[in-house]
């Protein structure tokens, strides 16, 4: 659910926006339905990357595969670079982490609902 939201340029660059606090999506979803127009075909455009992804974390180590979740283990920041040499790109999605975990605050039933993602 993740990869389709830091992908889509738009909602990124808002969800960046030091003056954006996400309160709920329910509320985002009617304040920027452009942005969930189409997040079915880009949800299942990215499930393969979103899965090799998610398999090589755990192949090295940096998340744990709970039945609920996936719980990243504060692995060396050597890892992950997050300053300038990651890029603009990552700075953005770094400085949109907190309104995405607001997002996925809500259970899985409901951000597949509410994003239309077909199952």
């Amino acid at each position: 659910m993740v990869s389709p939201i830091i992908t889509h340029n738009e909602m990124l660059k808002y969800l960046s926006n030091g003056n954006v606090k996400v309160q709920g999506v329910e509320k985002l979803i009617i304040e920027k339905t452009s942005f969930f127009a189409n997040f079915n075909n880009r949800f299942y455009d990215q499930l393969c990357s979103s899965i090799n992804a998610i398999q090589l974390l755990h192949e090295v180590d940096a998340i744990t595969l709970n039945k609920d979740a996936l719980m990243y283990k504060g692995v060396s920041e050597s890892l992950f670079k997050t300053g300038k040499e990651a890029g603009n790109r990552a700075l953005k999605i770094q400085k949109a982490v907190p309104n995405i975990a607001k997002i996925m605050e809500s259970s899985t039933e409901n951000l597949y609902l509410n994003f239309r993602v077909e199952l």
